[in-house]
């Protein structure tokens, strides 16, 4: 899917660029910062995952990819602040990745995990460890919800699912 998304873009003139860690960009009235990927060459390419922070006036999301429990290591490493008020769980809710530092890491205004992952996939996702690691928080699955919608007025946040 990304090699053909690529060569669409390529075809139709559209520019693409990898934006560097620390790198800001906004959209509309949103704040995002690149986190990640932490290192130029994993062995594992889910590690090259692009990892984004947004800020919408109070309220912070973390969308993190395909990550696993190396680069969230080197993020938390780098410092950087991954304080959120929804996590999109890395790697479609794996067992190796939104590991319990991570989720501490993110702060005290975590509430909600949303797992994006398809309806009986083949790889048993999401694993039962990051169900464990999830249960105190409120969990929005698309496997079992659909699409879910995550709606922010910079002060609240509202969450509706197609089903």
């Amino acid at each position: 899917m990304y090699t053909n998304t690529l060569k669409a873009l390529q075809a139709k003139n559209i520019p693409t660029k990898h934006p560097a860690v620390g790198e800001t960009f906004t959209l509309r009235d949103a704040l995002l910062t690149c986190l990640g990927p932490a290192q130029d060459k994993y062995s594992d390419i889910n590690n090259s995952s692009i990892v984004l922070r947004m800020t919408h006036g109070e309220k912070a999301f973390l969308f993190t990819g395909d990550m696993e429990a190396l680069e969230e290591r080197e993020i938390l490493e780098s410092g950087a602040d991954i304080h959120c008020d929804v996590l999109k769980a890395a790697h479609h809710g794996s067992n190796t990745s939104t590991t319990d530092n991570w989720l501490s890491a993110c702060g005290p205004g975590l509430t909600t995990i949303l797992i994006s992952v398809g309806k009986d996939n083949d790889y048993g996702l999401p694993g039962d460890r990051m169900l464990a690691r999830g249960e105190t928080y409120d969990l929005y699955r698309t496997d079992v919800l659909g699409a879910v919608t995550v709606v922010s007025d910079g002060h609240t946040i509202s969450m509706t699912s197609e089903y």
